[in-house]
């Protein structure tokens, strides 16, 4: 769970940061926000597409892009430009779109081992695609309370990124 956790927060307090250190306009700044969006939709499309290939492997996939995308977060506590904050936003919403879908194809690909049954087959467990929910449920809100307590004590959000 703790993997994951610090793949929410960025959605929160990206804005924030550019309009509080950077020092963005407001209308700028909800830029940033849409091209993590536009980005995210690119990256789950390049996921669905890569993981059709025979030799893509979904797991794979799912741990690059998480790993990557954590990496790609910790740099944002030395950014302290807009085009520097537009770029992450399209790397980090490419990374977070291709996990978020990798998830998806993992539950789908594991549809033959647990899941629903046929009449016919011994009974199988739906729990995984249940658990993957919940815990990151529980990891967007833990994640995002987290670093909001981090920025208030602090006031800057460079310690904020580190933690994640």
């Amino acid at each position: 769970m703790a993997a994951v956790s610090g793949l929410y927060t960025p959605f929160v307090f990206v804005y924030e940061k550019a309009i509080s250190e950077v020092g963005v306009p407001t209308r700028d700044a909800s830029l940033i926000l849409s091209l993590l969006g536009i980005f995210n939709t690119v990256g789950r499309l390049m996921a669905g597409w890569l993981a059709d290939r025979p030799w893509a492997d979904s797991l794979v996939i799912y741990n690059v892009a998480a790993i990557l995308a954590g990496l790609v977060t910790c740099l944002v506590a030395v950014t302290f430009s807009f085009e520097l904050l537009c770029l992450y936003a399209a790397f980090f919403g490419i990374l977070i779109g291709s996990h978020r879908t990798s998830i998806c194809i993992l539950n789908k690909k594991h549809l033959k081992n647990v899941g629903p049954v046929r009449h016919d087959e011994p009974p199988r467990a739906n729990s995984p695609g249940v658990a993957t929910v919940l815990s990151h449920a529980a990891c967007a809100s833990m994640s995002t309370t987290t670093t909001t307590t981090m920025r208030d004590r602090g006031d800057r959000y460079g310690a904020m990124e580190w933690a994640q």
